[in-house]
């Protein structure tokens, strides 16, 4: 027949102050020991004594030590912060990581270029430029958001390879399925469909910019608010069925690549001229 908790709980109990008892009667019989060991040894007395009472005292210094240690240093922190105390000092070693490193909200990569939600990108955003080879197909896909963006009152630069120049004809070299005009009509069509979307908007406050380099450019990089940064790397060897990636980073958590950007736009700025919009 099984026991009833409450028996093997009180069961329990006696057996530990058994063994509790067992070892103080030792304990108490070793210190005598001990005692009488230092009298023997060391004559006189007296001298006997001073050496005892040493040795008890620096017993006694080392067991306080260890016990101030103990309920320091590995105490439960809630045993001596309170609650609202932990997590305040949770969240500021978490802020500080963060500032550091920089947190999964700081880097989104995005394995196809058709990935990117651009409504989300550009929900707030009230400056967009980039350098880019064409962006003529983009405008379709990001019609709505950047129709809001010129709504709010927005401007977007654009940085694109100049016609007839060999930034352009680099262009045809990256897309061999694409004839020279037709490069030269999508370079010329993003600035048509960006002023269009302007137009659309309503709002006289509203922008758009667009420049023509000789520069070849050699990636795209996009500039929301200078505070969002999203790159993409061209392709080396087309294949349309294979999309190249996207990444998006907060300026802020990655202030170097922030001014690597910077350093970037200001070349672009220094190295384009005013393209206006052909009609």
């Amino acid at each position: 027949m099984m026991s009833e908790p409450g028996e093997t709980r009180g069961e329990s109990n006696r057996s530990r102050r058994v063994v509790t008892s067992l070892l103080l009667w030792a304990a108490g019989l070793a210190m005598a020991v001990v005692v009488l060991l230092v009298f023997v040894l060391y004559k006189p007395v007296g001298e006997a004594f001073k050496i005892l009472v040493s040795g008890t005292v620096g017993g006694l210094l080392a067991l306080l030590l260890a016990f101030v240690v103990r309920n320091t240093f590995f105490k439960p922190a809630e045993t001596y912060l309170s609650g609202e105390s932990v997590a305040l000092l949770a969240e500021r070693v978490v802020s500080v990581v963060e500032d550091r490193l920089g947190s999964g909200q700081d880097l989104v990569c995005y394995p196809r270029w058709h990935d990117v939600p651009w409504a989300e990108v550009l929900r707030d955003a009230q400056n967009l430029e980039f350098f880019v080879s064409y962006m003529d197909t983009w405008v379709n896909q990001a019609t709505d958001p950047l129709l809001e963006l010129f709504k709010r009152g927005g401007a977007v630069r654009a940085y694109l390879p100049k016609p007839q120049t060999q930034a352009a004809r680099r262009v045809r070299d990256r897309f061999p399925e694409y004839s020279a005009d037709l490069v030269a009509h999508k370079i010329e069509n993003t600035g048509r469909k960006l002023e269009a979307l302007r137009v659309r908007s309503g709002n006289p406050a509203a922008t758009v910019e667009v420049k023509y380099t000789d520069v070849f450019i050699m990636h795209c990089l996009m500039r929301i608010d200078e505070q969002w940064l999203l790159l993409s790397p061209f392709d080396h060897f087309r294949r349309m069925q294979i999309e190249g990636p996207a990444v998006l980073l907060r300026v802020k958590a990655y202030p170097y690549i922030g001014e690597w950007a910077n350093k970037e736009f200001a070349g672009f700025a220094d190295r384009s001229e005013l393209a206006g919009v052909p009609a």
